[in-house]
C-alpha cells in the first residue's frame, strides 16, 4: 500500500528514452556552465550518500541536473525515496 502511494505521488519512473533525453540535457547544461560530467556524477553520489543516512532511495532513478537561465544556475535533485529510516533520525535540539 505504501509503495503504491509513493508511485502515485512521485510517478512510477521514466522510460529509457526520457532518461537518455534528461542525461543529454544535463550534459549540455554542464558543458555550458563549465562543469565536467564526472563532477556532476560525484555531486550526485555525494548527495545520495548523505540522504541515504536517513532514507532508502532508488539510486537508479535518481537525477541531479543543472539548469541555467539568464540570471542564475540551479541544481535540482530528483531522488525517489522508498522508505524513511526512523532509527537514523536525529533527536531534535532543545528549544524546538
Amino acid at each position: 500500500m505504501f509503495s503504491s502511494l509513493l508511485n502515485r505521488l512521485f510517478g512510477s519512473g521514466q522510460g529509457s528514452k526520457d532518461v537518455a533525453k534528461d542525461r543529454l540535457k544535463a550534459a549540455l547544461v554542464s558543458d555550458r556552465v563549465n562543469i565536467q560530467p564526472f563532477y556532476m556524477e560525484t555531486i550526485k553520489d555525494d548527495i545520495i550518500k548523505v540522504i541515504s543516512n536517513y532514507m532508502e532511495v532508488n539510486v537508479g532513478q535518481s537525477q541531479v541536473i543543472l539548469t541555467k537561465n539568464q540570471s542564475m544556475i540551479a541544481l535540482t535533485a530528483n531522488i525517489p525515496v522508498t522508505r524513511v529510516k526512523r532509527s537514523g533520525l536525529l533527536e531534535e535540539p532543545e528549544g524546538f
